[in-house]
């Protein structure tokens, strides 16, 4: 039996074992493959209980599949930690999946990363592959795509199939970072993936069996003793004005974001955040501007948008005096950076042993994008509008329609088929637009577009710009025109477009509309009609790249 990928654990009983009788191991082998599975639980459960770890290993298994027992998934992960606990690595992958789905084991990014790093520290290619994918998502971990990019290649030179087929998107988002148009999916941190094991697709995963941080990466900023620093580990964390659930929400924060943690209770933690706490008031009860400003009224209402209208709700009342700082004037309205205190429960994010350089300059990123997005707040809208409004027809002369993606990760492929190459990572809400279906896939374009490789002679290399030079040029998945190689759709003569990189006479090109992927069906939510969301979805992915 080898490793296989169910929803919740990936199990391995490869049924040898060195540290008991080679007699004794082979008769529990034999019955257990003759489905005798009273037998071989029988020789099994008294070794374990002896403390061999094969055999706590097995008897894990057993309960796990309900094979002539009862099945107990808690019985199950009782067994699998006496087995991790004597350094099975197949144990501790058990482990992390079943704390990472938070099925049997209390859900907990941090744990999963534990027991992945021990296994992988150990040449466990799964628990490699799960790690290296943490790093990428950002998730349980610091995002890192050059650990990343070291985990899954220790996979994939240990035949670990789904590392293979995941490394192209990974390198393409480290050759792609340093671009305008860096990301592999819709955000620097994304390449959320199932956690699974070796069989499918990709693995949802957590920190490294890489050394944690190098000394040049640790951060020196005067402040660091004021603060702890973490990063949001779940898909989305309420930010509330106080450490009870039934305070309202100032803000909601997503996965990967970075966080200063000033304090700290079991359940609460109270945090500053990216650009501060961002409110919008009446300009009249603001005196001053930039960072002189101070608030002239008494319980001047600080509110999430700018307007009185139903989608602006009451955040909290500032008081006379108190100073803020002027970020943006809408109209009458002013954004603020208030210091108002906030908390976010201690199970919603991860924290780290040091603000390193990354995450420090992902603190810059978001602070920046946090502010954008404050700026970009929409005015009460119609909740939803007919397609045809807001997605143009595709050159077929079909309307192309509004989907988010459901799964917690999904990949775009190159061809309608489920061991296609991976050209792209997805995760959880994303927008993107279907064109048309297939069977079990639909073509679709995704926010970010993607990255496609054009034979040199057929465009004019400006440097960081190309134009396409001849008509009907075919954008490609590979850099040759092998079967290999899909055509993923066609670029009109004089379109200019984003150069990634070069290889030999090949060109690494950002195509954004010109071209498609392929999903399955089943990982989007296809609408009616566009919503609200899903348009200012689409809009923000868009300027993120333009900028």
């Amino acid at each position: 039996m080898s490793k296989t990928a169910p929803l919740v654990l990936a199990l391995l009983l490869l049924l040898v074992s060195g540290s008991v009788s080679a007699d004794e191991w082979k008769m529990a082998t034999e019955a257990y493959r003759n489905e005798d599975y009273t037998a071989a639980l029988s020789i099994w459960q008294r070794l374990a209980e002896e403390g061999d770890r094969d055999a706590q290993y097995a008897v894990g298994v057993i309960h796990y599949k309900g094979q002539g027992v009862r099945k107990e998934l808690e019985t199950a992960l009782e067994w699998f930690q006496k087995a991790a606990d004597h350094g099975h690595p197949d144990a501790m992958f058990n482990l992390g999946v079943a704390a990472w789905e938070g099925k049997g084991l209390p859900k907990s990014y941090a744990t999963a990363v534990k027991w992945w790093k021990k296994a992988a520290a150990k040449g466990d290619p799964a628990s490699q592959y799960n790690l290296g994918l943490a790093y990428s998502l950002g998730k349980g971990a610091e995002q890192d795509d050059d650990k990343a990019q070291a985990l899954l290649t220790s996979a994939a030179n240990s035949g670990h199939a789904d590392a293979r087929r995941a490394l192209p998107a990974l390198q393409n988002r480290i050759a792609t970072r340093s671009t305008p148009s860096a990301g592999v999916g819709t955000s620097e941190t994304q390449t959320e993936n199932k956690v699974t094991a070796s069989t499918t697709t990709a693995s949802e995963p957590s920190k490294s069996n890489v050394a944690n941080t190098h000394a040049t990466e640790t951060a020196t900023a005067d402040d660091a003793q004021h603060y702890t620093a973490g990063i949001i580990s779940a898909e989305t964390a309420s930010l509330r004005i106080a450490p009870k659930h039934s305070a309202t929400v100032f803000d909601t924060l997503t996965l990967g974001t970075p966080i200063k943690i000033v304090s700290a209770t079991d359940d609460w933690a109270q945090v500053d955040v990216p650009a501060g706490s961002l409110a919008w008031v009446f300009g009249k009860y603001v005196k001053g501007n930039a960072d002189r400003a101070t608030i002239r009224g008494v319980g001047v209402r600080a509110r999430s948008k700018p307007g009185t209208g139903v989608s602006s709700t009451v955040i909290t009342k500032l008081k006379a005096g108190e100073r803020v700082r002027v970020i943006e004037t809408a109209g009458k309205w002013k954004l603020i950076a208030t210091s108002i205190k906030t908390w976010v429960r201690t199970s919603d994010f991860e924290v780290l042993d040091a603000p390193t350089k990354s995450w420090q300059a992902r603190w810059a990123s978001a602070s920046q994008s946090r502010i954008e997005d404050s700026k970009r707040s929409p005015q009460p809208s119609a909740k939803t509008a007919p397609v045809a409004d807001k997605l143009d027809n595709d050159k077929t002369g079909q309307k192309p329609r509004a989907a988010l993606v459901r799964s917690p990760s999904s990949e775009v492929l190159g061809t309608a088929r489920s061991n296609a190459p991976i050209l792209a990572f997805i995760t959880r809400g994303t927008p993107v637009r279907v064109l048309s279906e297939r069977g079990a896939y639909v073509s679709v374009q995704i926010p970010n577009g993607l990255a496609v490789w054009v034979y040199g002679k057929l465009i004019k290399d400006m440097g960081k710009i190309a134009v396409v030079n001849t008509p009907n040029v075919r954008a490609r998945s590979m850099p040759s025109t092998g079967a290999d190689s899909r055509v993923l759709g066609q670029l009109r003569k004089g379109q200019k477009i984003s150069i990634i990189s070069r290889q030999g006479e090949w060109t690494r090109l950002r195509a954004l509309d010109s071209v498609a992927g392929w999903m399955r069906r089943d990982q989007l939510d296809i609408l009616d009609t566009v919503t609200a969301e899903w348009t200012e979805k689409w809009s923000r992915a868009r300027a993120s790249i333009r900028r």
